[in-house]
């Protein structure tokens, strides 16, 4: 199963609405957890994803706000958190997940 759909409304092979129905079809809670990202500025696109009642980002996004919106999307928490000192770490502010109760 799957946690939360991030897809893209013009993928290379299909079309990501068509792509959500499907799965929709399979994980009906997937309809709750799914969120659209598209360059294409259409008004069809709009009409389309509209449809869907999911939230979606405009390309280029800022990858902060998708990832909290995706944490939202499979209801868990990110935490900022500071590192431990002398343990090497790969950024100063670190994200740590917690599951929500």
């Amino acid at each position: 199963p799957f946690y939360v759909l991030l897809i893209d409304l013009r993928l290379r092979v299909a079309r990501g609405h068509a792509l959500f129905r499907a799965l929709v079809e399979r994980q009906a809670a997937l309809r709750e957890r799914t969120l659209f990202m598209t360059g294409d500025i259409s008004i069809e696109a709009e009409r389309v994803i509209a449809a869907t009642n999911c939230p979606y980002f405009r390309k280029p996004f800022d990858i902060t706000i998708a990832v909290q919106a995706i944490a939202a999307r499979a209801g868990v928490t990110l935490e900022h958190r500071r590192p431990v000192a002398g343990v090497p770490q790969p950024t100063d502010d670190l994200l740590e997940v917690r599951r929500r109760a």
